[in-house]
């Protein structure tokens, strides 16, 4: 109960105030929390199924699932929102692409189907195999055909990062 001295409220009703204010603040940024990670869940889940589907073995799923995960910064990255490239691809121009175009300079495909599926394609035509099991070891390949510029390190420590995240190791 907050008394009033002189048409003011006391320091104790003031606390109280704050208090209050301050848990609703934490309710709902932890419930915007709980509902950004559920729609980030629900995409990982989405694309290792994706992968799964078009004959990809499932450790190596779990890795490419990682990959774009580190590519989006955990699908929140622009060029994920806005081009539905999940793994960072530029615009292919010497290989078969589902690419519909280029912004940012990065391609744009229509739906994550269309950028898993030109995933698929990009490692059958630089003749990277998809039966790796070690994730450091798909990064050195991947690097190796020229795919990224950060260094390799970065890349793997990143990786290894989302698939401990969603995998477990």
């Amino acid at each position: 109960m907050t008394r009033k001295l002189n048409g003011h409220i006391t320091l104790r009703g003031y606390l109280l105030l704050l208090l209050f204010l301050a848990a609703f603040w934490l309710l709902w940024k932890n419930t915007n929390r709980r509902k950004k990670m559920i729609m980030k869940n629900d995409l990982y889940k989405k694309v290792y199924s994706y992968l799964i589907e078009n004959g990809v073995p499932v450790r190596m799923s779990q890795i490419l699932v990682a990959q774009a995960a580190h590519e989006t910064s955990n699908f929140t990255s622009r060029i994920f929102i806005e081009n539905h490239n999940l793994f960072g691809m530029k615009l292919a121009k010497i290989r078969k692409t589902l690419a519909t175009g280029e912004r940012y300079g990065h391609a744009i495909f229509r739906n994550i189907e269309d950028s898993v599926l030109d995933i698929i394609i990009y490692l059958t035509f630089s003749d990277i195999p998809k039966n790796f099991i070690d994730s450091d070891s798909y990064v050195e390949a991947i690097k190796d055909k020229g795919y990224f510029t950060a260094s390799l390190r970065e890349y793997q420590k990143g990786t290894e990062y989302f698939l401990n995240l969603y995998f477990g190791g």
